[in-house]
């Protein structure tokens, strides 16, 4: 499993290092790199539900120790 794990988080990190070109057709689309996307700060898409997100982090919370 450390292998298949390092071997998919080098395969995001590649992947979400290039950028995403624009689309005039797509109203709600975000262009850029996505790992600056992601760390930005800036909202882009539509609100999260913090229900929702607090559910699944309790849900998650011991995964992995």
């Amino acid at each position: 499993m450390p292998i298949i794990r390092q071997e998919l988080i080098a395969f995001v990190d590649t992947h979400n290092a290039h950028p995403i070109r624009r689309q005039r057709q797509r109203a709600r689309h975000v262009a850029g790199v996505p790992n600056e996307l992601y760390r930005g700060g800036e909202q882009h898409g539509f609100p999260t539900d913090q229900g929702v997100l607090a559910e699944w982090e309790n849900k998650v919370a011991g995964y992995g120790e």
